[in-house]
């Protein structure tokens, strides 16, 4: 279902800063830092890290060649724990960046200064598309409720960014839907706002 697009203006507690120019846009979204919202993925990575220490270490001590095979049992196990590090430190440390200019988009992602995310600059005349998605609920295959965060998809398919989402670094609903205007009025595409009945 679509509404309409209303003004929307930077919240004031926003830490996002944009900058627009007549040849330019750029989005610089700050870490998140704490929110008690991370005390459980902490804990959990905790736990997943601590318990692949002792497991991989006691495995790697039995016997030849048997222990080859354990530590090469736990290797799927690691990227997991790595993957739960790797979120809890860009929650922390890592930074975004979106710039848009008359030849391209990008889209950045950096850790400690160095780029993390591996998506290519996307052409302008390929952006057609600016879809809002406000924050919802949502049944998972469990039959729990879940929160989905808002979100600003820009463009389709293949040629897509996401800004907000579960994992987009952005707290706040009002961000989203603020960076979504200010996105459309200086790509002068209309928005779509998507609405989901809540569950």
């Amino acid at each position: 279902m679509n509404s309409p697009m209303q003004i929307a203006e930077k919240p004031p507690y926003s830490k996002i800063k944009l900058t627009k120019r007549p040849s330019s846009l750029s989005v610089y979204i700050p870490p998140i830092g704490f929110q008690p919202s991370l005390l459980f993925l902490m804990g959990f990575a905790a736990f997943w890290n601590g318990f692949l220490v002792v497991w991989t270490s006691m495995a790697a001590r039995a016997p030849f060649p048997g222990n080859l095979a354990a530590v090469a049992f736990s290797i799927p196990f690691w990227g997991i724990g790595l993957f739960l590090a790797y979120a809890l430190l860009f929650c922390f440390c890592g930074q975004t960046y979106l710039h848009i200019d008359n030849q391209a988009m990008d889209y950045v992602k950096t850790l400690f200064g160095q780029r993390v995310s591996r998506q290519k600059p996307i052409l302008r005349r390929s952006i057609q598309r600016l879809t809002f998605i406000p924050k919802h609920f949502y049944r998972d295959s469990d039959g729990d409720r879940q929160e989905q965060p808002a979100e600003l998809l820009i463009g389709e398919g293949p040629q897509l960014v996401r800004l907000g989402g579960a994992r987009g670094g952005i707290e706040h609903e009002a961000e989203v839907y603020w960076l979504a205007y200010e996105i459309s009025e200086w790509l002068d595409i209309s928005l779509e706002t998507i609405v989901h009945n809540h569950s």
